[in-house]
């Protein structure tokens, strides 16, 4: 793991929301490269540190983690996104307990074209009833309602990613917000 006392002054005052990513083996070393980035007052991308870690488990994350922690002086991001990475999960939960992790909206909806196929294009209803869900229902009475007549409509109540994206929501792991929205996963 690096970080310069530059990537360290950025964290510092740019750091309150964090995003972790890894690309999986796509580099020289074929090991997952992992960043901790981050936005600055110009909308900018801002990388605060960079990791290769042997493999995407929980021990590996909890010392990536660990690392980022020492590296940044002990102060942890008030959120993190990430996608959704189990062990990454259980990581964030052991190493930085306060802090929010969320999942990253672009993953979740890029799984969901993935598992549900026809149903999630850019001219279906569904694409577009989900969206909606997402971002535009205020309450989790209106949400809940919401998921409930989509799943109904499409014939989805035991789909297994959908009951998943719904079971995160249900045991208050689950936000989509305005902006670029995500999922909370905490």
């Amino acid at each position: 793991m690096w970080a310069n006392e530059n990537r360290r002054l950025q964290y510092k005052i740019f750091g309150d929301v964090v995003t972790c990513e890894t690309t999986y083996r796509t580099n020289l070393y074929n090991m997952p490269f992992g960043l901790f980035v981050g936005v600055n007052n110009h909308f900018q991308s801002i990388i605060f540190a960079g990791v290769l870690v042997v493999d995407e488990t929980e021990e590996s994350f909890m010392w990536a983690f660990s690392e980022f922690l020492r590296m940044m002086v002990g102060v942890a991001p008030r959120t993190v996104l990430i996608d959704q990475n189990k062990a990454m999960e259980l990581a964030l939960n052991s190493i930085m307990p306060n802090t929010a992790h969320r999942w990253c909206k672009w993953p979740v909806l890029k799984k969901a074209k993935k598992t549900l196929g026809p149903l999630y294009s850019k001219k279906s209803d569904f694409s577009l009833e989900f969206h909606k869900v997402g971002n535009s229902m205020l309450t989790v009475d209106e949400f809940e309602e919401g998921w409930r007549m989509l799943l109904e409509k499409d014939k989805l109540q035991t789909h297994p990613y959908m009951t998943r994206l719904f079971e995160a929501g249900r045991s208050g792991r689950s936000h989509i917000s305005k902006g670029r929205p995500v999922i909370k996963a905490r």
